[in-house]
């Protein structure tokens, strides 16, 4: 009777004992990617919406992905440290982290700390163990403001981008923008306000941006606007003739010159926006006031 008692407690056990987990294989490859909480009201092709919307100081999530041979998934053995490294002018937080063993990919909130353009997050060098080779992320603009407006079709719009909103241009903050949509937006409205670093407008401004769906609000002969605020410091001599908005319908990347538009009001043939002299004026003695006529979302600057 033990003997058999003794054999049907060692069947059991063989049938009831796990499987041993097999082990990743050590990484050869660290890769990172970014990908932001910010949801955009609408996506390409409707609007104009870059993958990664992050402002200053805001989280975004970094992925870190380790692999081995062939692309298949690795892992550390242990819990490993990380350096987590960016271009300036502004700095990562946090900038260390720690990759969990046995893990082959996890993501981690991250902040950049001032506005820039075409900002990526890689991995350091690491030492020994960790001296792994890696791949840089997607790159990306980190904005200055971001933030979502409501809105609606046929409901009257008009709100201001910036740290505040463009209420008031001064010396630190030169340059923001009105929008008017008169028809409203078949959507919310996302204003943001971005660096100029290496886009071709005026570095001591900064670039602002809408996305919304526009699509069938506006005509050439009723468009939407922007009203481009600029403070004295920047534009505080000579005719509004004089000065020339820049302007792009994609998404990121540098601006160019906004041609006149033909009359008040009005987009000419073949163009996509342009700048109405006519409506531009100056406001007391600090701001200059540049009407930009566009139709669907865009960004601007001086």
């Amino acid at each position: 009777m033990s003997a058999l008692w003794l054999l049907v407690a060692s069947l059991f056990s063989a049938v009831a004992a796990p499987a041993a987990a097999t082990a990743l294989p050590t990484p050869t490859l660290i890769s990172v990617s970014v990908t932001s909480n910010f949801v955009a009201p609408c996506a390409p092709p409707t609007c104009s919406a870059p993958p990664v919307l992050v402002a200053q100081n805001a989280a975004f999530n970094v992925t870190i992905t380790l692999t081995g041979a062939g692309g298949a998934p690795a892992a550390f053995t242990k819990d490993t440290a990380l350096s987590l490294v960016a271009p300036g002018p502004g700095s990562l937080s946090p900038s260390n982290v720690v990759m969990p063993r046995d893990t082959s990919s996890t993501s981690f909130l991250v902040a950049y700390s001032t506005a820039a353009n075409g900002v990526t997050v890689s991995v350091a060098p690491g030492k020994g163990k960790t001296a792994i080779p890696s791949v840089g992320s997607n790159a990306f603009d980190v904005l200055q403001s971001l933030r979502i407006a409501p809105a609606s079709a046929n409901k009257p719009f008009q709100d201001g981008t910036g740290l505040k909103d463009c209420l008031s241009t001064d010396a630190t903050d030169p340059i923001c923008a009105q929008v008017v949509l008169s028809n409203g937006s078949n959507s919310n409205v996302v204003l943001s306000s971005g660096s100029c670093a290496g886009i071709g407008c005026n570095t001591k401004g900064t670039v602002s941006q809408i996305i919304a769906d526009l699509g069938g609000l506006y005509t050439r002969s009723a468009p939407a606007e922007m009203i481009i605020h600029c403070y004295r410091t920047i534009c505080g001599s000579g005719g509004v003739n004089k000065y020339q908005p820049l302007v792009s319908q994609s998404a990121t990347g540098t601006l160019q010159p906004a041609p006149a538009c033909p009359a008040k009001n009005t987009i000419g043939a073949g163009q996509t926006s342009c700048v109405d002299y006519v409506q531009s004026t100056r406001q007391g003695a600090d701001n200059l006031l540049l009407f930009v006529l566009f139709l669907d979302d865009f960004r601007a600057s001086l």
